[in-house]
């Protein structure tokens, strides 16, 4: 009967090791390919491991220019992705006790641009509209 005990234990203990929140790192490697389509899962899989190293996180992306992974925390990502074109996502607490991931992709032409997308961390896109108590970003910033 105790090792039926002990073993319930460990396996509930493993069960809710999975519930855990997901690092930034494993978020960017989890990200789809469809944020950024020129750094695939082995590039951004690549910058992880750069990192850990304690080595310069720069990688050559699917347009054959340099990427760098300026910054890594436990809750803040910024990469540059192209010469004109940065990747910014940073952990937002949410009220339902897991985080959204907010994304801020900006471009760098004439004028910069920016564009910003919610997820879940199972990368699910978010409605800004009822995260927000029904305000949009526009009147946000207003």
């Amino acid at each position: 009967m105790k090792k039926i005990k002990y073993i319930l234990c460990a396996c509930l203990m493993m069960a809710s090791m999975g519930m855990e929140a997901k690092s930034m790192k494993d978020l960017l490697v989890s990200m789809p390919d469809s944020v950024v389509p020129y750094l695939n899962h082995n590039l951004r899989l690549e910058f992880a491991e750069l990192q850990e190293m304690g080595v310069k996180a720069e990688v050559k992306n699917l347009l054959g220019e340099t990427s760098v992974m300026d910054t890594l925390t436990a809750d803040f990502v910024q990469l540059r992705t192209s010469k004109s074109a940065t990747l910014q996502m940073k952990k937002l607490p949410s009220a339902n006790g897991d985080s959204l991931l907010c994304v801020v992709k900006t471009f760098a032409g004439v004028e910069k641009e920016s564009e910003l997308y919610l997820f879940n961390q199972d990368w699910q896109e978010q409605d800004a509209s009822r995260i927000f108590d029904g305000k949009s970003l526009q009147q946000l910033a207003s």
